[in-house]
């Protein structure tokens, strides 16, 4: 594993053990949130074809 990665991962692990520490002192962690990966609203292939 490149030095970038085990740097990424330690991160991760901290991250998680502040999340923790947190939770235990009763604190909440503000949610994180993922958006979906898309650009376009047509639901299938044909959709786009037609679209063009």
């Amino acid at each position: 594993m490149s030095e970038a990665n085990l740097n990424r991962h330690e991160q991760r692990r901290k991250q998680r053990e502040l999340e923790e520490q947190q939770k235990r002192q009763g604190k909440q962690y503000p949610p994180t949130v993922t958006l979906a990966n898309r650009k376009s609203n047509l639901k299938t292939v044909d959709e786009e074809k037609e679209a063009v």
